[in-house]
């Protein structure tokens, strides 16, 4: 079960690598959507918030129990910067095929992936491995 944990963990953090990599993408390939503004605040927190996703995937490879307490939080907090960010500033993608990849299959996948390490978190025999931790 901690193998399997683990390796839904690592591919989560490479497909939320893939995302920012397209998203790297669009900004470039599109200079339009660059904002005019000194401090890009959408920006700064995707930044900080792809950091801590990242060290959130670090501490749950770990059986750290801080990662597992951080986890539901950030991905939550990924869904409200999405619509938020959507909100406030609507994409405006190329529609190429990197995009029809990464919307239509990495994306989808990602949230499943997401679903199945919340469900071994909280409904599994994993979540001792994270409580024999704490001693």
């Amino acid at each position: 079960m901690k193998i399997v944990f683990r390796k839904l963990v690592v591919s989560n953090a490479i497909i939320f690598l893939s995302i920012m990599v397209w998203g790297g993408y669009q900004a470039s390939s599109n200079p339009s959507t660059m904002s005019p503004s000194v401090i890009d605040i959408g920006g700064l927190v995707f930044m900080l918030f792809s950091v801590a996703y990242f060290v959130n995937s670090y501490l749950l490879y770990h059986f750290i129990p801080f990662g597992k307490v951080t986890y539901l939080p950030l991905v939550l907090s990924f869904i409200v910067i999405g619509f938020i960010g959507e909100l406030i500033s609507p994409m405006q993608v190329n529609k190429d095929l990197f995009y029809l990849i990464i919307f239509y299959l990495v994306s989808p996948v990602f949230f499943v992936v997401q679903g199945l390490i919340l469900g071994m978190l909280y409904f599994t025999s994993i979540e001792q491995s994270f409580l024999s931790e704490e001693k």
